[in-house]
């Protein structure tokens, strides 16, 4: 069996503007240069008709908004060792 993945669809409405979907494909080539532990791998583009589409990997657990709203606001401690290491993978 294969893996199990995310897949970020660009919204129909969305998929006839060029700006956006221009801006889309450059997401994903931005993504898949980028190597780094903490950042989601990307995988492929899938282009089907009007469907536009990122396949990532898939990451256990919430998403920082979700982490957010679930727990409040990090501690100063926390959100230093969050944005080292943000700034570490964009290094």
């Amino acid at each position: 069996p294969g893996e199990t993945v995310a897949i970020k669809v660009l919204k129909e409405e969305l998929a006839n503007d060029a700006d956006v979907v221009m801006r889309f494909l450059r997401e994903r080539s931005v993504l898949l240069r980028l190597t780094h532990p903490n950042i989601v791998r990307t995988r492929d583009l899938v282009v089907e008709g009007d469907l536009l589409a990122l396949v990532m990997d898939l990451i256990d657990g919430p998403d920082l908004h979700r982490y957010l709203r679930s727990n409040g606001p990090l501690t100063p401690v926390a959100a230093s060792l969050l944005t080292a290491q943000i700034a570490d993978a964009l290094a």
